[in-house]
């Protein structure tokens, strides 16, 4: 009974031994490997390396007032019912 119970703990033993090994060989395939970085992390780098080194002053934005942004809306409806129009549509039909 006792050699029964040490060929099962071997068992057991050999079994995990493995599986740590496999996670060995991932782990060093990786570290030999670096895993390939996508496109638009590759630009993301790309443009944050441009921005450390650029030495122009980052531009701002210059947001729009009220009275510009309903402007624009005026001008959208506009364009819109311009749009419904030539197409004989009315505004809430799909």
């Amino acid at each position: 009974m006792n050699q029964r119970i040490l060929h099962l703990a071997l068992e057991a033993l050999d079994a995990r031994k493995v599986a740590i090994e496999k996670e060995i060989a991932q782990l060093q395939s990786e570290l030999k490997s670096p895993a390939k970085k996508s496109r638009s992390e590759k630009m993301k780098a790309y443009w944050a390396r441009r921005r450390a080194e650029s030495t122009a002053p980052a531009r701002k934005r210059r947001k729009r007032t009220a009275a510009e942004k309903k402007a624009q809306s005026q001008k959208m409806k506009a364009y819109w019912a311009k749009r419904r129009a030539e197409k004989g549509k009315k505004p809430n039909e799909f």
